[in-house]
């Protein structure tokens, strides 16, 4: 069959566009993906218009054996386009050692990060993201932190009768911009001495510092350390298995198990680590009995426990013990309307201990209905009274944060069964009471009225509730208290919302006044209850002013000692909190003659 001249040419330029199209596709598809997924640019680029002014290093290996390095790197922009992000790369040669990496402004703050899909030259890269860029001519210094265990290994040598000590790492940071001056120091746990290192530093106790005036990019200079150490041996959680219950009376009990391995070669007889500031009844037991010999320091909340009265640790060997404490609920809780909020890091011990496994349980009551959480748990688990949020976590570290922010609500359905559940039970209890309760006589319709008239409910109804609104304010200026105490608030800002609460708790009360003289006037058993409470709220008063001038006396030097302190201000604030509890059942006392 011919075809003809016009459907030849028909059929050729639908060719001719089909390829054009085709092509056109592939490039503008593989421009979509550098786009989505961006790639390094090459090394050389990547200095053009950047180098490090001055790199300050500070590698200082703790007496457990976790070396800690902070590389402090002043940038210089030298273009002319400002700087948003800038590239750290790490070692491969002790990446198998590394635990974790995070970054800091000059100022402290935490940057941004996120590990670049395809690093420089094969090595691993984050990229950190600048809270101000680093303009032209000018520049900035950003704190690059990472972690490591088992870099710094020790055995002991029979022939000496000393621990030997090893430890080796990068001399300068490996990075991809040239370094123009370059200080590096090293440093040792307490009572290391050097017998031999590489190259020719300053030695000043167990620090060694080099310098170098021009650093190359991804420079693999090495320092290699030996010495001997006698006073600490290594050692690491093997598991810390952590349960955490949120009890509605106003108090966190934390339980954890924890399994101590001694990994160096000198017997272990001690050793510590922080607890939270506001633990408090801490105790620490294994399967003979109480380990007595643990101190708590409330300064810095250093916790220290000495196996005097137990074996100690020997080399390779692992100590099981469980460590008991609690916490006030309120330092991590908070409430708006009918959603409750808890906000605390999961890794609740501030240590220098490697832990490689930590599993944390979180008990909540049964009831609760989670609305959001910052962090996901592995398995949820529901128990005869608990919800139960379990999360996993491998190779922790003091500096390793895992900050919990949960909110959850009460469950409709869970609240309505709980109540029918309550209202049967008082059914049976009522109905048994009346079964054997003595018939007496009725009152008549005279005494209803007369009791009608001598029980003022619009003006019970307005007392109880200032009254709790005087509560409210009391816990209010109580939280602010604490908060100044924890320096989660400035000084400045407590004394503005201290005075708006004190305020409102002199409003209040003058609002008080005029329903509590007519509750008095009229008499009766509501009266009674307000006479008691005039009591409770003079004792309360008086145990406040109490611990107030406690406190002023232990300033000033004026108490034998710290522990009678701690004793009997505890005794003051137990007594303050029984006394509040014997308002709050007044209160309640009074609302049943509402019903």
């Amino acid at each position: 069959m011919q075809i003809s001249k016009r459907t030849h040419f028909i059929l050729s330029l639908s060719i001719v566009l089909l390829v054009f199209t085709s092509m056109l596709y592939l490039n503008l598809q593989a421009k979509s993906d550098d786009q989505n997924n961006p790639n390094i640019p090459n090394a050389s680029l990547i200095a053009e218009n950047l180098y490090i002014g001055v790199a300050a290093r500070q590698n200082a290996v703790n007496q457990y054996g976790v070396n800690v390095v902070v590389d402090s790197l002043t940038f210089v922009n030298n273009g002319s386009e400002p700087i948003n992000y800038v590239y750290y790369t790490l070692n491969t040669t002790y990446e198998k050692y590394y635990l974790g990496f995070t970054a800091k402004s000059e100022f402290k703050a935490t940057l941004s990060y996120q590990e670049a899909e395809h690093g420089l030259f094969g090595y691993k890269t984050y990229i950190v993201y600048l809270n101000t860029p680093i303009n032209p001519m000018t520049n900035q210094t950003v704190n690059f932190i990472t972690t490591y265990s088992g870099l710094y290994t020790a055995y002991f040598n029979t022939t000496s009768g000393q621990q030997q000590v090893y430890f080796n790492f990068s001399m300068y940071p490996f990075s991809p911009y040239p370094i123009y001056n370059a200080v590096s120091k090293f440093v040792l746990p307490y009572r290391t001495f050097f017998s031999t290192y590489t190259g020719a530093p300053s030695e000043s106790g167990t620090t060694l510092t080099y310098q170098q005036s021009v650093v190359t990019p991804f420079s693999e200079e090495y320092s290699y350390v030996e010495g001997t150490n006698n006073q600490y041996s290594s050692i690491k959680f093997t598991e810390i298995t952590r349960r955490i219950y949120l009890n509605p009376w106003g108090n966190i009990r934390v339980v954890e198990n924890h399994n101590l391995k001694n990994t160096g070669d000198i017997y272990l007889t001690s050793f510590e680590y922080k607890l939270p500031m506001v633990a408090t009844n801490i105790t620490m037991y294994d399967s003979i009995g109480t380990i007595t010999k643990g101190t708590f320091d409330e300064e810095d909340g250093m916790y220290t426990i000495n196996l005097e009265n137990r074996a100690g640790i020997n080399p390779s060997a692992i100590k099981k013990y469980t460590l008991e404490y609690y916490m006030p609920l309120d330092a991590f809780f908070s409430k708006s309307y009918s959603v409750s909020s808890i906000k605390m890091d999961l890794n609740l011990m501030d240590h220098n201990i490697l832990t490689e496994e930590l599993d944390t349980y979180l008990y909540l009551y049964a009831g609760k209905s989670i609305i959001s959480t910052s962090i996901l748990p592995d398995s949820l688990i529901y128990e005869e009274q608990s919800m139960v949020l379990y999360f996993h976590h491998s190779n922790v570290y003091s500096l390793t944060n895992y900050y919990l922010h949960l909110e959850y609500k009460e469950s409709s359905y869970q609240l309505i069964a709980r109540g029918l559940l309550f209202s049967a039970i008082l059914f049976v209890a009522f109905s048994l009471y009346a079964m054997i309760r003595t018939k007496t006589k009725s009152r008549s319709e005279e005494d209803e009225m007369v009791r009608e008239e001598t029980i003022p409910e619009t003006e019970m109804r307005e007392f109880i509730a200032f009254y709790e609104e005087l509560i409210a304010v009391r816990i209010d200026i109580k939280n602010l208290e604490s908060d100044l105490s924890r320096k989660r608030i400035a000084k400045k800002n407590y004394s503005k919302q201290l005075k708006v609460l004190e305020t409102k708790m002199k409003t209040t009360q003058e609002d008080l006044k005029p329903f509590k003289k007519f509750i008095l006037n009229a008499g009766g058993p509501i009266a009674e209850i307000v006479k008691r409470l005039d009591l409770r709220e003079a004792e309360l008063i008086s145990n406040q002013d109490s611990i107030k001038l406690y406190d002023d006396r232990y300033k000033k030097g004026k108490l034998p000692s710290k522990q009678a302190y701690n004793t009997l201000r505890t005794q003051m604030v137990d007594n303050g909190e029984k006394i509040q509890r014997q308002i709050d059942r007044l209160i309640n006392q009074m609302k049943t003659y509402l019903i």
